[in-house]
């Protein structure tokens, strides 16, 4: 990107990007389900330059309940404030106060920025973190795997009395201790 002089103020651009293989993260695999829009602007305020990020797409994964997969619409922005000087006037002090700026502090803010780590890092941020088909979501038996939304589960495990599971053996080992 073209970091803008004092005298423009603002950049605007505006990118479709894609991302071919899955991307595994939160200890989930996401596909993204078509490219996604990358938008944004540029702006110089003194020595530091501000960016702000905006990611739509859509991701495709699994529910963490149920395993079923699921397609996930994103919309997510994102602020930087690029930084050559080591003592940052802190964003809560500028105009858009209300605003969380995450900070990346470089060498120097020549006439071009690599934005290509805050775009990757932004569309991670933006992955949910534990996808569900639904809320209310009943996920499946712990024992057979069978889904819980298909009516209950009759497995010999799970029907079992509760003096057989590890957790009343050690609900029976802090009862026999007191």
């Amino acid at each position: 990107m073209t970091v803008p002089s004092v005298e423009e103020r603002e950049i605007r651009f505006s990118s479709e990007i894609s991302v071919e293989k899955s991307i595994s993260c939160y200890g989930l695999e996401y596909v993204l389900a078509g490219p996604v829009n990358v938008s944004g602007s540029l702006s110089r305020q003194g020595k530091d330059v501000f960016l702000s990020l905006s990611l739509k797409g859509e991701v495709e994964t699994c529910c963490t309940r149920c395993l079923d997969p699921l397609r996930i619409a994103f919309d997510e922005v994102f602020l930087y404030l690029f930084s050559a000087s080591q003592d940052i006037a802190h964003p809560s002090e500028q105009e858009d106060s209300d605003l969380e700026y995450l900070i990346v502090n470089v060498p120097s803010l020549e006439q071009t920025l690599d934005i290509t780590e805050q775009v990757w890092e932004s569309l991670i941020l933006s992955l949910p973190q534990n996808p569900k088909c639904r809320e209310e979501c009943l996920g499946l038996c712990p024992f057979c795997g069978k889904k819980l939304e298909n009516g209950g589960c009759d497995c010999v495990a799970s029907s079992q009395d509760e003096k057989q599971t590890g957790f009343s053996v050690l609900r029976g080992m802090l009862s026999d201790e007191s």
